[in-house]
């Protein structure tokens, strides 16, 4: 994903993301180094990924 779209997605629940298949919501992208910090929505941990990680559904949730 690439760090504008990340951007537009920071703490989105109208749209699932998911960071190696797992849901998550994204806290914060860092654009110089193509990461981002993401909260699972499973374990509710925080962790730092590669943008490269991070995929979105492309469906709108209502």
């Amino acid at each position: 994903m690439d760090a504008s779209r990340a951007s537009q997605l920071i703490n989105s629940k109208k749209i699932d993301v998911f960071c190696k298949g797992e849901p998550v919501i994204i806290k914060a992208v860092d654009e110089s180094s193509k990461m981002a910090t993401v909260e699972s929505l499973d374990t509710g941990n925080t962790i730092i990924a590669p943008l490269n990680d991070i995929r979105d559904s492309g469906v709108i949730n209502h």
